[in-house]
């Protein structure tokens, strides 16, 4: 499942999926300090809340576009 996580250091919100038989926890991607979970239906989303962490570039995007052009440059298929 994916679920949404606060950093308590740098307050950075971030995705990560976890297993149902993993325990919910998580370190901040960004400053490896702890994290709290963030209830809500974030399965549905209106809009979009830039700048966003990328966990697989381990690189944050200040844009929709940003995102897309540096996965496009190293290749990157999109699906």
């Amino acid at each position: 499942m994916i679920h949404v996580f606060k950093c308590e250091k740098c307050n950075k919100t971030y995705e990560e999926y976890i297993r149902i038989s993993e325990p919910i926890t998580s370190k901040c991607p960004s400053c490896k300090k702890s994290a709290k979970k963030i209830f809500g239906f974030y399965g549905i989303k209106i809009g979009e809340t830039w700048p966003q962490y990328n966990v697989q570039a381990d690189k944050t995007f200040d844009s929709r576009h940003q995102e897309d052009s540096y996965f496009e440059s190293i290749g990157a298929v999109k699906v």
